[in-house]
């Protein structure tokens, strides 16, 4: 197997590398927090429409989502529903 010459690198290259994986990790955690409100309120809403009548196919038309997304959203929001 031949090995392919590799340039030297320093401590800064690794560095630099961890530390722009911590702030990803940083904001992608921050914009789930600032989305999870609205996403619960998007699964609310989907699963009123499906409680008033609408079939997955209307609401696909109505606000152009696939089927999957419906469904996740109302897993979404059975599994945050509160139980009684």
């Amino acid at each position: 197997m031949a090995y392919r010459h590799r340039p030297k690198y320093d401590d800064s290259v690794t560095d630099r590398l961890i530390g722009a994986r911590a702030q990803y990790d940083r904001e992608v955690a921050e914009h789930e927090e600032r989305v999870a409100k609205t996403r619960r309120d998007w699964s609310a809403e989907l699963a009123s429409a499906i409680e008033s009548g609408m079939s997955y196919e209307e609401i696909v038309q109505l606000v152009n989502v696939s089927h999957s997304s419906v469904a996740r959203a109302m897993r979404e929001f059975r599994k945050n529903a509160p139980t009684n």
